[in-house]
């Protein structure tokens, strides 16, 4: 009847109304799964995480013992400290032997300093703490076993440092997903970039410049740089199950099962016309 036909009409403009609202946010939280994404197995998603932490020295070998995750981590902060500082609060050397600053200093200095705290608390308590696998940490993290006191120190500084790879990751994630490739109504930026970088478009064509020297980034841009940062800041974040990136990735499963379940009932109810347009504007 008229009145059937007449709920089943709104209905239909509820569920539609909410499909870009959800892929809009779906759209925002991706990035983390783009960046942590690995066709290796499960086992291996971290490796990228654990190879760069080997390019930071004389501690490379401790990234590989399974038994000890709280040394593990101070070489991977290290590697942080030593290597993309540099693209994040100092000076890198670009082909023909130009220096440049790439971010202004207030972009990442809060981080940066928390991590060179994070490294000295850990250094002075990693003796007391021999044997630290990531399965207890994880426990520990997860609430469900009790912790001794040294044990509590290295979870709160794993936690720690796990936080401020995350916070640059994002911010790196933004800055590049905001980078426009050609001229238009788009502001263009120069190094350094400052902090409005993360919120709003822009052009940089610097960002193309390789970096010379050695070290992990040698040979390759600085966008390329960016872009491991960013996925080694998330990885931790996933590996240590930092409290956003487990929100979020629980957030992606529930906006997924959402639209599965809008579109599921659209091509029961709509019109094929209807659930074509609508598949196809969103791409659901």
């Amino acid at each position: 009847d008229v009145e059937t036909g007449f709920r089943i009409a709104e209905y239909l403009e509820t569920m539609i109304g909410r499909i870009p609202l959800l892929t809009s946010r779906l759209h925002e939280l991706v990035r983390i799964e783009t960046y942590t994404r690995s066709e290796a197995k499960k086992d291996d998603r971290y490796a990228p995480l654990w190879d760069f932490a080997a390019s930071g020295g004389d501690n490379a070998a401790t990234v590989y013992d399974e038994q000890n995750i709280l040394q593990r981590v101070l070489t991977l902060a290290t590697a942080i400290r030593g290597h993309a500082a540099s693209i994040l609060g100092g000076a890198i050397t670009i082909t023909a032997a130009r220096r440049v600053v790439v971010f202004a200093e207030e972009c990442f200095n809060a981080e940066l300093n928390r991590i060179n705290r994070i490294i000295y608390r850990i250094e002075n308590v990693r003796y007391d703490l021999p044997s630290f696998p990531l399965e207890r940490f994880l426990r520990i993290h997860r609430k469900t076993a009790l912790a001794s006191a040294n044990e509590r120190s290295a979870v709160d500084l794993i936690e720690d440092f796990s936080l401020q790879l995350v916070q640059i990751a994002d911010k790196l994630a933004r800055f590049t997903g905001n980078r426009r490739e050609s001229v238009g109504s788009v502001d263009s930026i120069a190094m350094p970039y400052p902090p409005v970088a993360f919120s709003k478009p822009f052009i940089a064509p610097e960002i193309e410049l390789l970096i010379s020297g050695d070290g992990p980034f040698a040979g390759r841009s600085i966008l390329d740089a960016m872009t491991e940062i960013a996925q080694i800041g998330f990885l931790a974040g996933r590996l240590f199950e930092e409290k956003s990136i487990i929100n979020d990735l629980r957030e992606i499963s529930g906006l997924r099962a959402e639209l599965e379940g809008i579109m599921i009932s659209l091509k029961r109810i709509a019109n094929r016309e209807v659930y074509d347009a609508v598949r196809e504007r969103w791409i659901v």
